[in-house]
């Protein structure tokens, strides 16, 4: 997820996006930022919580971790993979992503802006009184490289 951004680049849009917010980027929220963005694959939240607790040389809690991931997100600089249970930062400008496409084999995510997939789910759940409480829908398969 972090091809194309340089951690200084990443660390500027995150101020940017957090300052909108309303919420300091603290060193801890920095920290979980930064494993994110040396991760190859999305990470859970423990994964990040062991890499954090060895990196910060103290045990960082399952709530923290939690609480600044679900931050980082209202914030649009994270992702959460609902059917991975895993979160990546989010390459989208704006955080909005209509459709994450996920490798089963390499675990690397891609977040696609689709106004007509959008649209037509739209559509789809309008015409049968259905509303839709999650996005982006996820698919799944292998990358080129895992293939």
């Amino acid at each position: 997820m972090h091809e194309g951004y340089e951690w200084k680049s990443l660390r500027h849009r995150a101020l940017i996006a957090c300052d909108q917010a309303g919420i300091a980027l603290t060193p801890l929220r920095e920290a979980v930022l930064h494993g994110l963005w040396k991760a190859r694959s999305p990470r859970s939240a423990y994964e990040l919580i062991s890499e954090l607790s060895e990196a910060q040389g103290r045990r960082i809690g399952p709530n923290s971790a939690y609480r600044i991931l679900k931050l980082l997100s209202a914030a649009g600089l994270v992702r959460r993979v609902e059917s991975k249970k895993t979160y990546c930062l989010s390459g989208m400008p704006d955080g909005v992503a209509d459709i994450l496409i996920t490798c089963d084999g390499c675990g690397h995510v891609i977040e696609v802006s689709a106004k007509g997939v959008r649209n037509l789910l739209d559509q789809c759940s309008d015409t049968i009184g259905f509303q839709l409480s999650a996005r982006p829908t996820e698919i799944a398969g292998r990358c080129h490289d895992c293939d």
